[in-house]
């Protein structure tokens, strides 16, 4: 079986300010100026300029529409989708790869998305107790957006801080015009050629293998092992071009130096993040006599975590031509790196009774394990049961038809809580800002706190008693409950 699907779709936006012409915006600003107190004569803008802005038919008084210079009226989106699958009754398969591509919304063709998709799952049945399943997944996203990212306000600032009295460009096109105040120039934002950009590349994989296996001397009982590996990494590219920015006067066919944007430059990072995941678990599920379901469940689970990353950024760029880190000058060079590995395991049991469906028995048991605590207190211990009567399925209460649902419940059990910053329980020494010896600056450290030796799970004991109802064939239903909830050894710093 093979379906394919594709979609072409035109985006805009619902609403944007209007932005007003260089007469109004020369009439405004004359108007605030002269309230300030400036004199007529004074004023950035005569009558006379006022005019000629409104005429329209002097080069030296334009008259831009930014959102017409800037902004698309519409943008594609597209997205193709390809799936495959088939198989027997002993092999099933499943393959799916997705295309999807967005441009931005500026004319300067710097910013859009782009992802691709894969997926594919096997399941093979090796015999009638025995199955495995193996699933793999890759998405790949691609994003380009300016170094000043339009998700940010400045971006937006640069944008209506441009004037419609300013030119949108010179009869020498190689010159970038003065828009407004400051080195930053929404022209330049928006084209990847004159001002830089900033690129992320990031991939996500995913791969899950599970076996399932029916152990048949134990009516019920099965097991299943899982492991799963799952990263998530990206590569972040932010180059930053300078350009001279001009004026330009018409009359006299002169151009003069405004300034300089931002200089250029070049951030670059990546980031890695791994997860590897193994699960052992024993499932017994099992109904005796129609009368009693009984349901168990004992699992194993261990985690393993491993990130890094680094960091390295160069200015003093010679030419602007040569987006690579090796180009750039030493002086006020950065780099930076860490990186982070951690685990944990977990024992877990679970057991649940149910005797015709009406009354409601579940004991559950957790011991996990933490390294954010010393290894005498790194395990905890947490144990739950919870109980419920489903009353409305007595014979008394069913046949009078009045509720549609009526359940007692009531539960009581330990969780745990170990959301800290690992090691505090160990003392040390960490890097932080040096000083200037002998006219070279050294690399200082200081040391990381006191040690906390008792550190250990934050617990919380919860306590509810609540009743469920339903009348009017269920279209009237509700539930109250009591709470009670008492936490110990609270995970906080102390306030003094």
């Amino acid at each position: 079986n093979i379906s394919f699907n594709g979609t072409l779709t035109s985006q805009s936006y619902t609403n944007f300010p209007e932005p007003v012409n260089a007469g109004q915006y020369a009439t405004l600003f004359r108007e605030a100026q002269i309230n300030s107190g400036i004199p007529e004569n004074q004023t950035k803008f005569s009558e006379e300029d006022i005019a000629k802005y409104f005429a329209g038919n002097d080069p030296q008084y334009p008259s831009t529409n930014w959102y017409d210079e800037i902004m698309k009226k519409s943008a594609l989106q597209q997205q193709y989708n390809l799936t495959i699958r088939g198989g027997t009754d002993v092999v099933k398969y499943y393959t799916f790869l997705g295309y999807l591509s967005q441009d931005g919304m500026f004319k300067g063709g710097n910013t859009g998305y782009r992802r691709f998709n894969v997926r594919s799952n096997l399941d093979v049945n090796l015999t009638s107790d025995l199955t495995f399943s193996l699933d793999l997944s890759a998405i790949k996203d691609d994003v380009r957006q300016s170094n000043r990212p339009a998700s940010e306000e400045w971006f937006w600032m640069d944008f209506f801080d441009s004037t419609p009295t300013s030119h949108a460009s010179f009869p020498d096109p190689t010159k970038v015009p003065h828009i407004g105040p400051g080195p930053f120039n929404a022209i330049i934002n928006t084209h990847e050629d004159l001002g830089g950009y900033d690129k992320t590349y990031k991939n996500t994989l995913n791969g899950a293998f599970t076996v399932n296996y029916k152990v048949h001397p134990v009516p019920g009982l099965s097991a299943k092992l899982k492991l799963n590996y799952q990263q998530v990494s990206y590569d972040r590219k932010n180059w930053t071009k300078q350009n001279d920015i001009w004026d330009y006067d018409y009359a006299t066919d002169t151009y003069t130096l405004y300034g300089k944007s931002m200089p250029t430059s070049l951030k670059q990072e990546f980031h890695k993040n791994q997860v590897i995941t193994g699960q052992f678990s024993l499932n017994y599920d099992r109904v005796i006599n129609k009368d009693h379901a009984i349901n168990g469940l004992a699992l194993v689970e261990i985690i393993d975590y491993n990130n890094g990353n680094f960091s390295a950024y160069r200015e003093n760029y010679v030419t602007s031509a040569i987006d690579q880190l090796f180009a750039g000058g030493t002086i006020n060079q950065q780099a930076n790196g860490s990186a982070s590995v951690s685990g944990r395991a977990s024992f877990v049991a679970r057991a649940n009774y149910a005797y015709q469906g009406k009354y409601l028995l579940e004991a559950t048991a957790r011991y996990d394990g933490s390294p954010n605590f010393p290894k005498d207190k790194r395990w905890g211990f947490f144990p739950a049961v919870s109980g419920g009567w489903r009353v409305s399925e007595e014979p008394f209460l069913k046949k009078t038809g009045i509720f549609h649902n009526l359940k007692l419940r009531a539960s009581y059990g330990q969780f745990g809580n170990d959301r800290v910053a690992a090691f505090q329980y160990l003392s040390g020494y960490k890097y932080n800002s040096g000083s200037v010896i002998g006219g070279n600056y050294q690399s200082g450290i200081t040391d990381t706190g006191m040690a906390n030796p008792n550190i250990t799970w934050e617990t919380a004991t919860n306590m509810d008693f609540g009743l469920d109802f339903g009348i009017l064939g269920g279209k009237l239903s509700g539930e109250l409950t009591y709470f009670y909830k008492k936490t110990r050894d609270i995970l906080l710093p102390r306030s003094a």
